[in-house]
């Protein structure tokens, strides 16, 4: 088990792509084209100077020159959210698709940082939606998503961007997902994508956000009717992830959702076992009742209880057992038997109930409940005038208060009143 199964082993993670970070620092200092007021332009789109830019664009500066690197002034605007000047710039006709050498281009950085009024400016101006600067094909939607900018998604998904167009093998879901973004998670399944989507491994969605242990994304992913039971192509499932990580929330979401509590690893091994390989006493218990297989073996011929035996000592059977057993057992079955068996002997007449004008009889009526009760073989006592105790052996005593109308049962110092 423990040379098999590990959380290292069976997870999986996309690398996170930083693109506006990269290309701004790149562009920090814009190296001096062939005119001065294109240099000064390009600085002053950079440092967000609306009036200086506003005055060389009236001079005549070109909205579209380039440093040394290739960056145009609208893509330094953007990559620092200079709103005011991405405006200015566009209204000067500069290219909203215009990209550095590197191929970085304004829509992209914008969506990466989230400055929403930029994005709905470069939209407005017919930029590229669904554009990549690399080969795997990171679009501003999925920068967007995997930084969690709800807002830009919502702008951009809104205004025609492909909400399923993947990084590679990653799409935008499953990085929303992975990066524990819950809003973008909801937001993208709204918007129909397909929550089953596989990288090349296997992994889903689901199974991202239960290895990270993101309970809100997973039970929106699970209401989304996402595969329960998809597992990677070692075997591992959801369930299996988010015991092997211990995330507990997670797993008994899945647990009450209906995943598949036999379902085994590449060498054998079930929930059950990766369970009782943490010591996880709790989830154990609930696997077990929800019908895992105690019993099962894996490749080594090990079953949950002999890995719970080697690891830490403990009979899991007797465990179980003692988990099952219902809180004050012996308590509640002797009450429920002496109520049952002698009701009638509390079932008094309300006109015989002792009141104001017959307080003076008591002691006579006592003496007769008390030989009643002799014969029955119960003893009572009646230390307060509105209360009557039966004594039903082994220290249990059943008392009943006739104006409260409680009845109240004792053993030693536990107590539980029943109304």
């Amino acid at each position: 088990m423990a040379g098999h199964l590990h959380p290292d082993h069976a997870g999986e993670h996309a690398g996170h792509v930083d693109v506006a970070h990269h290309h701004a620092a790149a562009a920090a200092a814009p190296a001096a084209p062939q005119t001065t007021k294109g240099f000064e332009l390009l600085f002053a789109a950079q440092s967000g100077d609306i009036d200086k830019v506003y005055d060389l664009l009236q001079a005549g500066a070109d909205p579209n020159v380039r440093d040394e690197d290739g960056y145009p002034p609208l893509v330094l605007s953007a990559c620092y959210g200079h709103s005011k000047v991405v405006h200015e710039l566009l209204l000067a006709k500069a290219d909203s698709n215009a990209q550095a050498k590197d191929g970085c281009a304004a829509l992209q950085v914008a969506a990466q940082d989230g400055f929403a009024p930029v994005v709905k400016l470069l939209i407005e101006a017919a930029a590229d939606l669904d554009y990549s600067s690399d080969a795997e094909g990171a679009t501003p939607l999925f920068l967007a998503a995997q930084e969690g900018h709800c807002t830009v998604v919502k702008l951009l998904a809104n205004a025609g961007a492909d909400p399923e167009k993947c990084r590679g093998q990653y799409s935008p879901l499953f990085i929303a997902a992975q990066e524990g973004h819950a809003q973008v998670v909801k937001d993208l399944i709204k918007y129909g994508v397909h929550t089953n989507r596989e990288t090349r491994s296997g992994s889903t969605p689901l199974f991202i956000a239960a290895q990270k242990g993101w309970s809100e994304i997973v039970s929106a992913l699970i209401e989304a009717k996402s595969d329960l039971n998809a597992s990677k192509s070692d075997g591992s499932t959801p369930l299996m992830i988010s015991i092997l990580n211990a995330h507990k929330d997670v797993t008994f979401t899945l647990i009450t959702a209906g995943a598949d509590v036999n379902r085994c690893f590449q060498d054998g091994s079930t929930p059950l076992m990766a369970a009782a390989y943490n010591g996880d006493v709790r989830t154990i218990v609930t696997l077990v009742k929800a019908g895992a297989q105690l019993n099962t073996k894996n490749g080594e011929g090990s079953t949950a209880t002999a890995i719970f035996m080697e690891r830490y000592g403990g009979d899991l059977a007797s465990l179980l057992q003692k988990q099952h057993k219902p809180k004050d057992n012996s308590v509640r079955s002797k009450v429920k038997q002496a109520i049952a068996a002698r009701a009638r002997n509390f079932q008094v007449p309300p006109e015989h109930l002792p009141g104001p004008s017959s307080l003076g009889h008591q002691s006579q009526r006592h003496s007769r409940g008390a030989a009643a009760a002799a014969a029955n073989g119960i003893l009572r006592s009646n230390s307060a005038e509105n209360r009557r105790t039966m004594q039903v052996g082994s220290g249990v005593s059943v008392s009943r208060d006739l104006e409260a109308g409680e009845v109240i049962i004792k053993r030693g110092n536990q107590r539980c009143t029943i109304a």
